[in-house]
């Protein structure tokens, strides 16, 4: 027999591919786990930043008025007063951490039911504690009753502090009655001059 007839070439065989699974997505309840950590980390590192914020502006710009102290006395003088008086009292200002001289604006205000009736302003110079005597004068038409001194310190940035102390004012003789009793003083004092004058005549008669 003759050479072996061509044969066919061997079959080639294909292995079947593994079906690609899509990986799943994790589950609900652990995306949301994750989102809230990622959140709760924002909100920290921006609470720590902001505190860190403030503690370096107060470091740089302390606040003044958290050193300073007042306080306010009315003089025992000036307890009870009418409307005209002079009201005598005492301010003291403790500025311990205050490192120079420094000029405060002081006002002191006259209230009757939380209404300014009276006001006065004064420069005052200070180191770091001073204590001085002062007076505003009651106005003329100033009702009966207690009323409150109310005394403002300010400076030129953003120091604001104030205390009050009360005071009587006691019911007194209007301008009018004054004039009333000084005329009725004078016509009796001339009618006096004038039955002396008149006796005397009738003596000598």
């Amino acid at each position: 027999m003759g050479g072996r007839a061509n044969a066919a070439p061997p079959r080639k065989f294909q292995t079947a591919k593994e079906p690609v699974v899509p990986k799943a997505d994790p589950p609900l309840a652990e995306k949301q786990i994750g989102s809230n950590y990622i959140l709760e980390g924002q909100k920290k590192f921006f609470h720590n930043f902001i505190v860190l914020a403030i503690l370096v502006v107060c470091f740089i710009y302390p606040h003044s008025a958290y050193a300073l102290n007042i306080a306010a006395h009315i003089s025992d003088q000036s307890t009870e007063v009418i409307g005209g008086d002079r009201l005598y009292f005492e301010v003291e200002i403790k500025y311990p951490e205050n490192p120079r001289r420094k000029d405060l604006r002081i006002e002191y205000q006259i209230l009757d039911d939380g209404r300014v009736i009276d006001s006065e302003k004064v420069l005052r110079t200070v180191e770091t504690q001073v204590s001085f005597l002062d007076y505003i004068v009651v106005p003329q038409s100033t009702k009966s009753g207690l009323k409150e001194l109310n005394v403002i310190i300010t400076d030129y940035e953003d120091l604001h502090k104030e205390v009050s102390a009360t005071f009587k004012v006691l019911k007194g003789r209007n301008q009018t009655d004054t004039y009333f009793f000084i005329l009725l003083g004078a016509i009796l004092l001339v009618a006096v001059l004038v039955i002396i004058q008149i006796r005397a005549t009738k003596r000598r008669a």
